[in-house]
């Protein structure tokens, strides 16, 4: 996960400057910056399971940052298995490898999995929305707006959320957004949901229905197809059936989209066509 706020310190200072919307810690980002270790762990099994590898293949590494560069090092001199390199600048152990290739990884990996006749399935972003709508008085009413996993812990994938006809967006989590009004059955709400961007998903309008009870759920599944910029979302609604018991309801939506995906789409997400473009390998 990346931080979406500044660093308080320096690069090292792994806080994001959010807080966790469950328990309200501070959060902290994954990465793993220059001059600091690989948890020890992973790195003492990688270095065990290299000694015993059939193959190793390398993709888009200029094998020049350790400890990482090891591993493949590690087979290619033990000769064991066989260890493939795929990246387009030379690499310091080009040497050792027994196949090497000078393309791009998705095109590499596109020619292997046809001859293994193996399909690649399409890349779909998928998030989880959880919409709570809850009176507070009279005519008062609290919708509550949050990412969520599939075990329901909090996910940040918004920046803002925007109900229709309400002046200011919510810009924290968790996204809460008080308003008035008398509600009738079947009153629709549009919202307007604006995403991180880390996959150039553009904004997207959703529209919450309110069907007359004081305290209503709703799961939204979103689905962003990249390579044709399209969203696709699937209502789960809890309703209450008149005897205490909540019955869920499943329906698709036609998305709206609000805003075009922005320019300079990266490559890596558009489909390749390696077939045509490199000549054909014995792998």
């Amino acid at each position: 996960f990346r931080a979406v706020a500044a660093y308080e310190k320096t690069v090292h200072d792994h806080r994001t400057g959010r807080k966790c919307a469950l328990c309200t810690g501070p959060l902290y980002d994954t990465i793993i910056n220059f001059s600091e270790p690989l948890p020890a762990q992973p790195v003492h099994r990688a270095h065990h399971h290299a000694k015993k590898a059939d193959l190793c293949l390398v993709l888009g590494s200029s094998l020049t940052v350790t400890p990482a560069n090891e591993i493949p090092e590690i087979v290619g001199q033990a000769r064991i298995g066989k260890l493939v390199i795929c990246n387009l600048q030379n690499t310091p152990i080009d040497h050792l490898c027994d196949l090497r290739v000078h393309s791009k990884t998705d095109e590499l990996m596109t020619r292997v999995m046809e001859k293994l006749n193996l399909p690649i399935p399409p890349f779909v972003l998928q998030r989880r929305l959880a919409l709570k709508l809850e009176s507070t008085g009279d005519e008062r009413w609290r919708l509550t707006i949050c990412g969520v996993d599939v075990d329901g812990t909090p996910v940040t994938f918004l920046k803002s959320v925007k109900l229709a006809y309400n002046r200011r967006p919510a810009r924290s989590e968790p996204f809460v957004i008080d308003f008035r009004g008398n509600l009738d059955t079947g009153t629709a709400m549009k919202l307007e949901l604006e995403f991180m961007g880390h996959y150039c998903e553009p904004s997207l309008g959703i529209t919450y229905e309110y069907t007359g009870g004081k305290d209503a759920e709703t799961l939204y599944l979103l689905e962003y197809n990249p390579y044709y910029g399209e969203w696709h979302t699937t209502e789960q609604r809890s309703v209450d059936n008149g005897e205490g018991i909540r019955d869920d309801m499943d329906k698709a939506d036609d998305c709206i989209m609000l805003s075009s995906a922005p320019e300079g789409f990266p490559e890596n997400v558009r489909r390749t066509r390696a077939a045509n473009i490199l000549p054909d390998m014995a792998l």
